[in-house]
């Protein structure tokens, strides 16, 4: 009898050998339904990795990068040389050249070498030639001028949404340049993107005259015109697009979105069905696709995109909304058919969407004293965090709503977003304040800015009394905010806490939460901080009345 059971080890490596077998013939999602059948069964290293290099490999660097800091947080430092260089490589195809940067680093530190086999000769060059303030030279004619290395750093800015920065650059890039065509294209986006409707038209209309593009000219000005209102002029601009030829793939994608725009439906999905099929695993394409078969009725049709979809990575909450959604259409669920037409955009129904924030405002801010929850509360607080980590306001209700009934499951979904590179820095430092907040003083680890970090709140010696409480609070909110800003030395942070207590219990002052972690912080003495002001300015306190609390821990005049 025990001969014929079969170890679990014996077990994951029968999904691995499949999977790498399927990898081989460049059948990635049936691998990764391989790989995600083992993690099911033991979530290890050896996995995470599996799975971080099939995505690489399909091109979905993001997702990758995901399973390696999973990688990362289950393995010890010194074995870690390997993920550092993946996430190195993955950061750099992603035009984030600074953290590739950063990860090329840690993999020296780690290892001590860095080999130059299997690294493409572009990530090479860009680390070893010799960087040079290009821009200001003079080249004569100005079409030879390199602005090469400006391009990709505009184009980076773009990638993580400052286009107020990758303005400034592209600003700064002379017209005469070769191919400035692309760049005035980008900098339209950039400035249409940035709130500047406006200037992306100026831009456009200007490259019209000076012999750009037409069909991406026409494009953006359809869709920028339609963003200003402007139905009439919108509307001109995507009829002369269509009059224009269609010269590749990515034309026929920006036809689409404009096709969509205009309420052009057929358009849009006969032209997103050629770009799918020419480029395999786009996720982001099969996404908007799934929505215009929904809005067309096709509703079997996007059912068989969204599971595919979910092959891929079976965690997306929106994949998983759309899906469950087009299974009640296809029952005649009314209630399902009332959140039709769905917007092409990430996220959710629009009528669903008003119900949910109102849930959260209401009914989930409410439930704090009671311990109650809405129906599908779970549901909501997963899409509130991951989909509004920009509007702080009403992202931070739905961790406070999550993270205040203290039991394994709150403590497991704040670690888990802790680690969603998507999710913002501020949001990270509510999830921190929690954590410690509940007494977890095991390791924690989270992604901030692309960056890995493992940290360890300390126990400190007032924990126990009860009329701490506002150190308490206070501890953790430095904690919390000196960690997301990359300061990795917690012992100081606990042992100024810690110091500031007692001379707090001797002068019997009044400060409250922000004023007492202020003085945490500044009492650490790290070099990162010119003066008081600068410390004030994270914790949004008045250094005015700051400086008069240090004067009464002195036991000087108030």
């Amino acid at each position: 009898m025990q001969g014929k059971i079969i170890s679990l080890a014996e077990h994951l490596n029968k999904y691995v050998k499949m999977a790498d077998e399927c990898a081989v013939q460049e059948n990635y999602t049936r691998a990764l339904g391989y790989l995600f059948s083992a993690l099911s069964i033991k979530r290890t290293p050896e996995i995470l990795s599996a799975i971080a290099n099939t995505y690489a490999d399909m091109g979905l660097y993001e997702l990758s990068n995901q399973y390696w800091f999973y990688y990362l947080e289950k393995t010890p430092e010194k074995q870690c040389g390997r993920a550092y260089e993946e996430l190195a490589i993955n950061h750099f195809y992603l035009n984030n050249f600074a953290i590739a940067g950063y990860y090329f680093n840690k993999k020296l530190e780690v290892d001590g070498f860095l080999s130059q086999e299997g690294i493409d000769k572009e990530i090479l060059d860009y680390y070893t030639a010799p960087q040079e303030e290009k821009k200001f030279r003079l080249v004569y004619p100005p079409e030879r001028a390199d602005f090469s290395d400006e391009i990709k750093k505009a184009k980076q800015k773009m990638t993580t949404g400052d286009f107020e920065g990758a303005i400034k650059i592209y600003q700064e890039i002379p017209e005469g340049i070769k191919d400035y065509d692309k760049v005035a294209d980008d900098y339209s986006l950039a400035s249409f993107l940035a709130g500047d409707v406006e200037k992306g038209v100026e831009i456009n209309r200007k490259r019209l005259k000076d012999g750009g593009d037409k069909f991406t000219i026409y494009c953006n000005l359809s869709s920028m015109y339609g963003a200003l209102k402007n139905k009439e002029k919108s509307q001109y601009y995507y009829s002369l697009a269509l009059s224009e030829p269609i010269k590749s793939t990515e034309d026929e994608y920006r036809l689409a979105t404009a096709s969509l725009e205009q309420h052009n439906e057929e358009k849009g999905l006969a032209l997103l069905e050629k770009v799918a099929k020419d480029r395999l695993y786009d996720i982001d394409t099969d996404y908007l696709l799934s929505l215009v078969k929904i809005n067309t009725g096709r509703y079997e049709e996007a059912e068989k995109l969204l599971k595919n979809l979910l092959k891929i990575n079976p965690y997306d909450f929106l994949w998983k909304y759309y899906y469950n959604l087009v299974k009640r259409l296809i029952k005649g669920d009314e209630q399902a058919k009332s959140l039709l037409p769905i917007p092409y955009e990430l996220d959710i129904p629009t009528k669903e969407r008003e119900e949910w924030v109102n849930k959260v405002k209401h009914t989930a801010i409410a439930s704090l004293g009671t311990g109650k929850r809405p129906e599908r509360f779970n549901e909501i607080m997963e899409w509130g965090v991951r989909n509004y980590s920009g509007n702080d306001t009403f992202a931070k209700a739905c961790v406070l709503s999550y993270g205040s009934l203290k039991n394994k499951a709150e403590e497991k979904f704040l670690r888990e977003k802790l680690m969603d590179a998507d999710i913002s820095a501020d949001l990270k430092v509510v999830m921190l304040y929690l954590l410690v907040m509940q007494g977890v003083n095991d390791k924690i680890s989270l992604v901030v800015s692309g960056v890995f970090v493992k940290t360890k709140p300390k126990k400190l010696k007032f924990g126990e009394d009860i009329s701490a409480l506002g150190f308490s609070s206070a501890y953790a909110l430095c904690f919390a905010k000196s960690v997301v800003m990359g300061i990795t030395d917690v012992n100081a942070i606990a042992k100024s806490a810690e110091r500031l207590y007692e001379k707090f219990k001797i002068a019997n002052v009044y400060a409250g939460e922000g004023e007492i972690a202020t003085l945490i912080m500044e009492g650490c003495k790290f070099p990162y901080f010119k003066n008081l002001r600068e410390i004030c300015e994270i914790f949004g306190t008045d250094e005015i009345s700051v400086s008069r609390i240090k004067r009464e821990l002195k036991g000087e005049q108030k």
